[in-house]
């Protein structure tokens, strides 16, 4: 995966990308299951050379606040909200 650093330049990075499905969040709760099941995917991704997770799913955010992973989370609706806003800004 190629994306754009702070500083402009272009990187190349392995990344894990998780979907939402599976998790049983599409009714807004979080049970213990869910955050051992997707703590245990990152673990395994960061174990296989992933240096960051794409959240790929709106209800991810819900388990990635209730946890700390040892690698970066890139939260793709928080991305794309913030792309909207520097559209809308003009930036």
């Amino acid at each position: 995966l190629r994306y754009k650093t702070v500083d402009g330049g272009w990187r190349w990075t392995r990344q894990l990308l998780i979907g939402g499905q599976g998790f049983g969040l599409q009714d807004g709760i979080v049970r213990d299951e869910s955050l051992g099941r997707f703590a245990s995917l990152v673990a395994d991704g960061a174990e296989h050379g992933a240096d960051a997770v794409i959240l790929g799913c709106t209800e991810l955010p819900m388990l990635t606040e209730r946890l700390e992973l040892s690698i970066p989370v890139v939260d793709t609706l928080q991305a794309h909200v913030d792309a909207l806003i520097d559209v809308i800004l003009g930036e």
